[in-house]
């Protein structure tokens, strides 16, 4: 439950969600707002999987394209980082996913629904 906060205040963000939520800062690349995302991420070693799912949807997120646009902020655990990011290469996706999947199996059943190639980005603190 939310405890009737909304996410442009900096609050912690796993409290609120659950555990493996990190929240995404971006810049709309077309409108140069300011953007969060909440976002279930796996742990790899110090830097964090997510995915680019959309729940399956056949679009790619606009948060993946804003990416390009400043170096994204990540608050996880009430701690905010500029972070870097690169994409995963379709040969280390297999692993990726299965991290992803261990924490969240309903990503499985977001591949099934969409025939993109969903990206996997991996972040890391700046």
């Amino acid at each position: 439950e939310m405890c009737g906060r909304d996410w442009s205040s900096d609050v912690c963000s796993s409290d609120l969600i659950g555990d493996h939520i990190l929240l995404l800062e971006t810049i709309g690349s077309k409108t140069k707002q300011l953007r969060k995302t909440p976002l279930t991420y796996a742990n790899c070693e110090n830097d964090y999987i997510v995915a680019a799912s959309y729940s399956g949807n056949d679009k790619t997120p606009d948060w993946f394209y804003n990416l390009s646009t400043d170096n994204p902020f990540i608050t996880i655990n009430n701690e905010r980082f500029e972070a870097t990011y690169e994409l995963i290469e379709s040969s280390d996706k297999e692993y990726y996913w299965s991290l992803l999947d261990e924490v969240y199996p309903t990503f499985q059943m977001y591949r099934k629904r969409t025939n993109r190639d969903i990206p996997l980005i991996k972040f890391s603190k700046a």
